[in-house]
């Protein structure tokens, strides 16, 4: 089955976010309303469950149609969802453990650390 990575992948830019800490009864509806301030852009909600229990995660991702979604909606992070701070971080998609990937990850996330510490030391 392929998964969208090989010869004649879409090459379109992906804004996915990390969704965590959510309400173990989370579904795609309830996740759909706490970002619906960007509702009309989310292209995909894909929740996380136990592959052998089914039981949810309380995570997922979250992927938009553009890249001001995904920055509107990052400002949602530690947002209170049933008494539970949520988590929203960058993803670069895709999968996977590569040295690459996590490096490329890391870098995204350290500067959106600093950019919200810009944000909240301005307000």
């Amino acid at each position: 089955r392929s998964r969208g990575g090989g010869k004649g992948a879409s090459n379109r830019k992906k804004f996915i976010a990390f969704v965590g800490n959510l309400p173990y009864g989370s579904d795609e509806k309830s996740v759909r309303h706490v970002f619906r301030c960007v509702e009309d852009r989310i292209v995909a909600v894909r929740l996380l469950s136990n592959k052998k229990t089914g039981k949810p995660r309380g995570c997922g991702f979250i992927e938009f149609g553009t890249s001001a979604a995904l920055s509107k909606a990052l400002k949602l992070h530690h947002t209170l969802v049933d008494g539970r701070k949520i988590n929203v971080e960058l993803s670069a998609g895709g999968g996977g453990n590569s040295e690459a990937r996590k490096v490329k990850l890391k870098e995204k996330n350290q500067k959106l650390k600093k950019e919200r510490a810009q944000h909240f030391k301005e307000q």
